[in-house]
């Protein structure tokens, strides 16, 4: 990886921690891959990384169906929403409304 390319993957995983919980709402957050990229090798492209608090996180790792059932219905959204971010290339003051 490049030294440019870190401090982009460094800035996105920033501002996915600052976006609030898709599943609940709160804040902090920690950046989730989704869909699951492990096949792939897990990156840090921002359209793969999704905000979960620590709680919704540790759930979603664990198998648990209602959270991975929510983010699924919950991801295109948010999918749209980031890719209107790149392109704008604005840091938005907060996450789609759900």
């Amino acid at each position: 990886m490049s030294r440019a390319n870190g401090h982009k993957d460094r800035q996105a995983r920033r501002w996915v921690r600052d976006q609030q919980c898709l599943i609940c709402g709160t804040s902090p957050c920690d950046p989730h891959h989704y869909p699951t990229t492990v096949a792939r090798g897990a990156g840090d492209d921002i359209e793969e990384m999704v905000p979960l608090c620590r709680c919704c996180h540790d759930l979603a790792h664990r198998g648990e169906r209602w959270v991975l059932d929510a983010l699924a219905s919950v991801y295109p959204e948010w999918l749209e929403y980031v890719r209107g971010v790149k392109l704008c290339s604005t840091r938005p003051s907060s996450t789609p409304t759900r």
